[in-house]
Parts: structure tokens; sequence; C-alpha cells
């Protein structure tokens, strides 16, 4: 004979946790909020049980599905910064130039940033304004800039990894380049694929 089957039932119950991130990217000059990217990422704990009866016997398998709270701390991370990296992308990029020598210019950032000799770039010098003289570069007393006309283009001739070296176009230099002066992107070189290589 046969075994009917008398009773099945059955039951799913979810936990629900949210996890709220906020992403901060601040200037490092005056240490303000420049872009704020805030995601929220949920863990979900599903618990599923089934009851089987076959007359006298009672099968009731039960199991937890639990998303563990490094996947979604390791997601939420991964959104914020998607969010920031979207909003930084439509910033202007800029960075500031350290030792002049001759024609050659010393500026911040290298293999970091992605530079590449012959990317092309201009410089501006800008005026600084800090609260207390002897507290130049203290981005408590900092109080803001201003970046006054272009005076020069170069071009980047060797890339180190956070540092590079911009040769000047003597024929567009309208001023000495000082320190801390803007340097902003014109042009990135033209990248020729290797044939052969994908």
């Amino acid at each position: 004979g046969s075994n009917a089957v008398s009773n099945i039932s059955g039951s799913v119950h979810f936990d629900k946790a949210e996890m709220d991130l906020t992403l901060r990217a601040k200037n490092p000059i005056d240490g303000r909020v420049t872009r704020v990217a805030n995601v929220t990422k949920n863990q979900i704990k599903t618990k599923v049980a089934f009851d089987i009866s076959f007359g006298q016997f009672n099968i009731g398998p039960e199991f937890y599905y639990q998303k563990g709270l490094a996947k979604v701390t390791k997601e939420a991370l991964e959104l914020g910064l998607k969010a920031l990296r979207a909003q930084t992308d439509q910033q202007p990029w800029q960075t500031r130039s350290g030792e002049v020598q001759d024609n050659f210019v010393t500026i911040v950032g290298g293999d970091d940033i992605n530079l590449m000799p012959g990317d092309q770039v201009s410089f501006q010098n800008a005026r600084y304004q800090w609260k207390q003289e002897d507290k130049v570069c203290d981005p408590d007393y900092y109080v803001g800039s201003v970046p006054g006309q272009i005076v020069a283009y170069g071009v980047v001739t060797d890339v180190g990894d956070y540092i590079s070296t911009v040769k000047i176009d003597q024929n567009t230099m309208l001023d000495d380049i000082v320190p801390g002066a803007l340097v902003k992107l014109v042009k990135l070189v033209d990248i020729k694929p290797v044939p052969g290589k994908k």
C-alpha cells in the first residue's frame, strides 16, 4: 500500500537590519567637506521551516540563510565609493606645483593618478589667505585662495609614484611659477595601441 500525506505546513520568516553609511571627501588644504555619499544596505536573515506529516512520521527541516555583516559592509563601501567617484569624476583634475628649477617644475601626482609622459598641463599662480601668518598650511587656519591667470604651459616628462616632473614651454611663460601654483590638465597624451596586444 501507500501512505497518504496527511498534513503539510511551512513558514518563512525574515529579519532585516539596515546599515546606513556616509562617506565624505575632504579638501586636503582646508579640511572642508567637498563631496558626500550616503548609502543604505540591508542585512537579511531568512528562516525557512517546513513540516510534512506522513501519518506517524514527521519531517521538519529548518534552515537559515543570512547575508553576513562583512558582505553587507563591503557592498555598502563599494556603493559609497562608487557614488563619491561619480561626483569627483565631474570635478576638473588639478594639483599643486612644488619645486621650480630652471625649465622644470615638480608637481604632486604621478602613477597614483595615472599621469603619463606627454600629458599637457597649465600653471596658475595662486594667492592663499591664512588667519595667522605663522599658521600657513594649517587647515584650521585656512581662509581661501584665489587662482590667478595662467602663467605657463608644460608637458609631463617624468612620472614617479607620487610626483612628476613637467618641462615648461618657454614660449608660453608669462611669469615665474611659484611653489603652490595651481596645475590643471590641458590635454592627455594620445595612447597608441601596441599591435597584437589587447
